[in-house]
């Protein structure tokens, strides 16, 4: 299924997205890494400081907001990247750009690209932002028994949504969707969870 997965990322080509004009709405752009393990892949993520203003202490993609030195949404990924983990861009292969999303509690558009990591850098989380890199298999992913139910404030409400537990860390909202997305969507792994 991984090697599927890779070829048909691959398959669906790279868009640089260019950057918003004057008077959109704010843009950020998160990048997606792949890293090899052994036969398998594993999906790098960050928990993000309780420094932050948005999202403290929630697990997320690196990424960021566009700023005005990016050519496009891709520089923005890759600047963010490294500024958050420490990887330089000649240490990731982009593979495939995904349909943007929007987080629920926000009026950003978010660009997530895919990429694979090339080798096994050091990566240096910068501490003001991440408090921590880890990585979590693919095919965690891919079990369901590893889906869980999350009850969280969502405006005025209570709501219930679907979150995966990987040791002491919770992926949910906008970071599950993209990953359950790029997974069904391209490694055909038919994900059933009311992830909107």
């Amino acid at each position: 299924m991984q090697v599927k997965l890779i070829r048909s990322l691959k398959k669906n080509g790279l868009v640089r997205v260019k950057a918003p004009s004057l008077g959109d709405p704010q843009h950020a752009a998160v990048l997606l890494l792949l890293c090899e393990s052994g036969n398998n892949f594993e999906i790098l993520l960050t928990k993000r400081s309780e420094s932050v203003t948005y999202h403290r202490g929630e697990v997320a993609f690196p990424g960021g907001m566009w700023e005005g030195s990016d050519s496009d949404m891709l520089e923005t990924a890759f600047r963010e990247t490294g500024e958050e983990i420490g990887l330089s861009r000649d240490k990731i292969e982009p593979l495939t750009t995904l349909p943007p999303i929007t987080p629920q509690n926000r009026q950003t558009v978010v660009i997530p690209f895919v990429g694979c990591m090339i080798g096994n850098p050091v990566l240096t989380a910068q501490t003001s932002e991440t408090d921590c890199i880890f990585r979590v298999p693919v095919d965690y992913f891919l079990c369901l028994d590893n889906y869980q139910s999350l009850l969280i404030n969502y405006k005025k409400f209570k709501k219930n949504v679907p979150m995966v537990q990987f040791h002491d860390y919770r992926i949910w909202g906008m970071t599950l969707r993209i990953i359950v997305g790029m997974l069904n969507c391209f490694g055909d792994a038919n994900i059933k969870c009311n992830i909107n």
